[in-house]
C-alpha cells in the first residue's frame, strides 16, 4: 500500500495511533504519499505472544521478546513491573477495561479483585433428578439471578458440577416446594451439605482473558478517602456496650467487603450516633493504622464521643471494585514488559446513586523491565522466528521462571551460565 494508506494503520506500543499523511495538495513534505509503496506486515506482536512478520517484503519472522533478568537499575535495583492504580466511584452497573485493542467483557461494579467464583453463605440440599436447589437461607436470593452459573460441591469435595440458574423464585427457598430452579435436573447424589459457589467475573480474570495480557495481579489495597465515609460507620461507632479494648464492629462500606476495627479508646457505653466524622488526616489507610472518629448523638455516655480505632482486617479479595465513596485498586503487569499503555476505561454503563460515576487511572509505577528479542540471551532465527538461547538460558514464563514463551528469559543454572551474573543467582 502507499504511504498515505499505511499511515492510517500506524500503531504505537500496541495501540492504534493512525496518522493523516498527504492530505495537503502540493506539500513538499508529503509529496511521496501516493508515490512510495510498501508492505504492511501481518502483526501478532501483542496477541498471545505470537510474533510478527518483519522486513521490507515481510519475509522474516520476529522472535519472542522478554526481560533480561541480568540488568538492573541503579535507582531501584532490578527493573520494575508496571503498576496502574484505578479509583472507581459507583453504586451499580458495569464497566469494561481495554488494553492494546482488546476489551474485556462487562465487569460488575462490585466485582471482586481475583478469582473466578465466590462462596455463597448457605449450604444446599440436592435431590437427585430434581432441578431445584433448596438452601437453608432465603438471603441467597439477593445474590443470584437467572442466567448465573452455580458450582455445587459435596462436603467431601468428591462430587462437583456446574449448573445454570433458570429462575430464582421469590419467597422461601428452604423447603422442597420452592428453591432455586436449574435449567436441568441435578444429577448428583442426594444430600443436604452441598457447598455453593457462584461463578463470577473478577477484574483480574477479565483482564487475563484478553488476547493481549498473559498475567496480571489485581489488589484492592486501600481506601480512596476515609473522609468520604462520613455517616457510614455507625455499626462500628454505635456499639452500645463493651469495654474499651475488646469491642469489634464491622462497617458495610469500604474498599473491602467490610472495615473491621478494634476500639482502643472511648467510654464503655458510647452513644448511638447520628453522624460520624473521620478526624484523622490522610488517605489510603492500611491494616494496623489508627483512625480517629468523632461522633454526635445521644446515649448514656453523652452527646459527643471520640473513638480511636486500629484497622484489624480488610477483605480485599472479595471487596468491590467500586463504591459510593470510591475504592482504589492496583493492576500489576507481570508479563507485559516495559512502559505499557494505560488501561482504557469504559464507564457509560456505571451509575452512582449520589451523583455521577467516575473511574480514574494513575500510573503508580512506570514499567522499566526490558522488552527485547530473545531477552538479550539468544539469537533469533529469522526464518523460523525461534530463539536459539545462550548457554545457561532457556524459555521463560515472562517473569524469570521456566515457561513456554520461547524468549530465553529463564536461567537454567549457575554452573551452565556463561555470565558473571550467574555466579550467585539461580532463577529456576
Amino acid at each position: 500500500m502507499n504511504l498515505r494508506t499505511m499511515a492510517t494503520f500506524r500503531e504505537v506500543n500496541g495501540v492504534a495511533s493512525p496518522l493523516i499523511y498527504g492530505t495537503v495538495p502540493g506539500s513538499a513534505v508529503t509529496w511521496d504519499a501516493d508515490k512510495i509503496m510498501g508492505c504492511l506486515c501481518d502483526q501478532g506482536r501483542y496477541d498471545r505472544n505470537q510474533y510478527s512478520w518483519i522486513g521490507a517484503d515481510c519475509a522474516f519472522r520476529e522472535c519472542s521478546r522478554g526481560d533480561d533478568m541480568e540488568t538492573d537499575s541503579a535507582a531501584t535495583g532490578f527493573y520494575q513491573a508496571e503498576v496502574q492504580k484505578v479509583t472507581c466511584a459507583a453504586t451499580s452497573g458495569t464497566f469494561t477495561l481495554g488494553f492494546r485493542g482488546s476489551t474485556t467483557t462487562a465487569i460488575a461494579f462490585n466485582a471482586q479483585a481475583t478469582g473466578t467464583n465466590t462462596t455463597l453463605a448457605p449450604t444446599g440440599t440436592v435431590t437427585f433428578g430434581d432441578s431445584r436447589l433448596v438452601t437453608n437461607s432465603i438471603d441467597i436470593q439477593a445474590s443470584i439471578a437467572a442466567g448465573d452459573f452455580l458450582i455445587l460441591q459435596n462436603s467431601l469435595g468428591t462430587e462437583e458440577r456446574i449448573f445454570k440458574v433458570l429462575s430464582n423464585p421469590t419467597g422461601a427457598t428452604t423447603d422442597s416446594s420452592h428453591g432455586i430452579v436449574m435449567t436441568e435436573p441435578i444429577g448428583m447424589t442426594s444430600g443436604s451439605d452441598y457447598v455453593l459457589y457462584k461463578i463470577v467475573t473478577s477484574v483480574e480474570s477479565a483482564l487475563e482473558a484478553l488476547d493481549t495480557i498473559t498475567d496480571v495481579t489485581v489488589t484492592y489495597d486501600d481506601y480512596v478517602d476515609l473522609a468520604a465515609l462520613t455517616n457510614t460507620l455507625s455499626v462500628i461507632a454505635g456499639h452500645a456496650t463493651g469495654g474499651t479494648t475488646t469491642n469489634v464492629g464491622t462497617s458495610t462500606t469500604g474498599s473491602g467487603s467490610g472495615l473491621v476495627a478494634t476500639v482502643i479508646t472511648g467510654s464503655a457505653n458510647p452513644p448511638t450516633l447520628t453522624s460520624v466524622t473521620v478526624t484523622t488526616a490522610g488517605t489510603g489507610y492500611k491494616v494496623g493504622d489508627m483512625i480517629t472518629f468523632t461522633g454526635t448523638g445521644s446515649g448514656s455516655a453523652g452527646n459527643f464521643e471520640s473513638f480511636n480505632y486500629v484497622l484489624v482486617a480488610e477483605d480485599f479479595a472479595t471487596g468491590a471494585a467500586c463504591s459510593a465513596a470510591g475504592n482504589a485498586w492496583k493492576v500489576t503487569f507481570h508479563t507485559e514488559h516495559s512502559d505499557v499503555p494505560d488501561l482504557i476505561r469504559t464507564t457509560s454503563s456505571l451509575a452512582h446513586s449520589g451523583g455521577s460515576p467516575s473511574m480514574n487511572l494513575v500510573t503508580s509505577v512506570v514499567g522499566t523491565t526490558e522488552d527485547e528479542e530473545c531477552s538479550l540471551h539468544g539469537t533469533c532465527d529469522r526464518n523460523m522466528g525461534i530463539c536459539s538461547c545462550d548457554p545457561g538460558w532457556t524459555s521463560s514464563d515472562g517473569m524469570g521462571k521456566y515457561g513456554t514463551r520461547g524468549d530465553c528469559g529463564a536461567l537454567i543454572s549457575s554452573s551452565s551460565c556463561q555470565s558473571s551474573f550467574c555466579a550467585s543467582t539461580v532463577r529456576l
